[in-house]
C-alpha cells in the first residue's frame, strides 16, 4: 500500500471519528460550525505533511512529493464527503432541516449572493445529492491542491 493511500485512509478515518463525536455531542456542531472543517483540515494537513516528508526521501522531483501530499487530501476528503452524504441522506435526514434553519439564522439575505438558491436547494433536498456531493468534493480538491503545494514547498524547504 502506498504511503499516500495509507495516510489518506487514516486521515479519512480520523475525520469520520471526529465528525461522529461532534454529531453525538450536538448535531448542530456537525452541521453548522466551522469546528468540523477546522478539525478535518488540521488532520489532513498533518498527514499530508507526514506523507510528503516520507515521499521526499526518495523523490527526485517536486511533483512526486506533491502527488503524495495531494493523494492524502483526496483520499481523506473522499471518505469525509462519503460520510457527509450518508449522514444527510440515510443516518439522520433531519440534519437537512437543521442545516436549513442554521442558514436562515446565520446568514442574512444581503450577506451572500446565492443565499436564496442555497436555502431553496436545502429545502428541496437537492443540496445533498450524489451530484452536489461530487461537486463539493471537486471544489474541495481545488483547495486541497493549493494546500498540497504549500505542504510540498514546506517539506522541500525544511529538508533542503
Amino acid at each position: 500500500m502506498t504511503s499516500f493511500l495509507r495516510y489518506g485512509l487514516i486521515a479519512g478515518s480520523i475525520s469520520v471519528a471526529c465528525s461522529s463525536l461532534l454529531y453525538k455531542i450536538d448535531p448542530r456542531m456537525y452541521v453548522g460550525s466551522g469546528t468540523r472543517l477546522s478539525i478535518e483540515l488540521a488532520i489532513f494537513l498533518v498527514l499530508m505533511y507526514v506523507s510528503a516528508r516520507q515521499s521526499a526521501r526518495n523523490a527526485t522531483e517536486f511533483k512526486q512529493v506533491l502527488r503524495a501530499s495531494f493523494g492524502v487530501f483526496l483520499m481523506g476528503n473522499l471518505i469525509a464527503h462519503g460520510m457527509e452524504y450518508y449522514m444527510y441522506n440515510h443516518y439522520d435526514t433531519k440534519l437537512v432541516e437543521l442545516q436549513k434553519d442554521m442558514w436562515i439564522k446565520l446568514y442574512p439575505q444581503n450577506d451572500i449572493s446565492d443565499y436564496k438558491k442555497m436555502v431553496e436547494n436545502i429545502q428541496q433536498g437537492s443540496y445533498h445529492t450524489v451530484r452536489a456531493t461530487l461537486l463539493n468534493y471537486a471544489k474541495g480538491a481545488l483547495g486541497g491542491f493549493g494546500l498540497s503545494g504549500v505542504v510540498t514547498y514546506l517539506v522541500n524547504k525544511i529538508d533542503a
